[in-house]
This record gives structure tokens, C-alpha cells and sequence, in this order.
């Protein structure tokens, strides 16, 4: 396994582990989006985001930086202190 991926599994667990009681959602093209948690280390910032579940009933998390997408849904702003993170929708 590649170092980025041990380091991003790494921090998406430690983030669901010690994940904050905030619970900012918003509705996408995709159905309804959860703000996780933040990562928020010196060189390195993500949201984790929980998608809706697929269509085998699993559950969906993606890691997104600012400005980085996937699929329809564009993170444009992470804000740490405040526990927000910002999408849009980009067809």
C-alpha cells in the first residue's frame, strides 16, 4: 500500500474516531452531504465528507482538500476554527 493512502486511511480513521458533534449538512445533486470532521494539520487540511450510501447500502467518505472535487460536489473553503467547509456544485 502507498504511503499517501496508509496516511490518508490513517487520518480518516482518527477523524471518525475523535469526531466533533458538529453536524453540518447540506443537500447536493447526490442526496444530502455531512460534514465528518476536519483535518487540520500544519501542511495538510481536508474535509471529510459522508456521501449518501451507494446502492449496496454502504457508506461513502471522501477526504477532499480546498478546491479539490469529487464528482459533482467541489470543496471551495475549510474553515477549522468555526468547523465548516464549504461545496458547490460543479456539473
Amino acid at each position: 500500500m502507498s504511503d499517501k493512502i496508509l496516511i490518508m486511511l490513517l487520518l480518516v480513521l482518527l477523524v471518525l474516531a475523535f469526531s466533533t458533534s458538529a453536524q453540518n449538512t447540506t443537500t447536493s445533486p447526490e442526496g444530502i452531504l455531512r460534514l465528518a470532521g476536519i483535518i487540520n494539520l500544519p501542511s495538510y487540511k481536508r474535509a471529510v465528507i459522508e456521501l449518501p450510501s451507494d446502492r449496496f447500502g454502504r457508506p461513502r467518505i471522501v477526504g477532499l482538500g480546498e478546491g479539490e472535487r469529487s464528482g459533482e460536489i467541489k470543496l471551495s473553503e475549510i474553515n477549522p476554527a468555526e468547523g465548516y467547509a464549504g461545496s458547490r456544485h460543479h456539473p
